[in-house]
């Protein structure tokens, strides 16, 4: 780059950063992608997660309406059976989140809907993050860089 002096270590600190975000988005829209291609499923990007919450409201007021439970069933026999499966589907898309955590995840937080009522409760990053390195692996507790990937994406 040819950058010497004072501001070359920042220079570099944002050039791993946008290196490290890039990565980072590069890696959800593969995982989106394998959601939809290997379980059929529709992915639908929001741009907050009250939004994706008010999408998940909106979407189960339309399925209530056009079938019965029982219908849904017949129809679900491919792929994840309940919200709790697809949930564990998507947490394990996620970039470090082994099979293992993200059941562990889910058994804290079952549903998408009850991490977001959590993370709502959150106002600092350093919480988010706290938040998701308490979550036990095993006998481990979660890696920072991974509570920290968990963060940002649930940002």
């Amino acid at each position: 780059h040819g950058w010497s002096g004072k501001n070359a270590g920042h220079w570099h600190k944002q050039e791993d950063t946008m290196k490290s975000n890039v990565s980072f988005l590069t890696a959800m829209q593969t995982a989106m992608r394998n959601i939809q291609i290997h379980s059929g499923f529709i992915v639908h990007q929001c741009a907050h997660r009250d939004d994706t919450a008010d999408y998940i409201a909106m979407l189960t007021q339309q399925m209530v309406q056009l079938i019965s439970f029982k219908d849904l069933q017949l129809q679900n026999t491919k792929g994840p059976k309940t919200i709790g499966e697809l949930w564990l589907h998507m947490l394990a898309q996620l970039p470090g989140i082994s099979s293992v955590a993200a059941e562990c995840i889910a058994s804290i937080y079952p549903t998408p809907f009850v991490l977001f009522q959590a993370l709502q409760k959150i106002r600092s990053e350093n919480e988010r993050i706290n938040l998701f390195k308490s979550i036990r692996i095993g006998s481990k507790v979660m890696s920072l860089k991974v509570a920290k990937s968990l963060a940002d994406f649930f940002e």
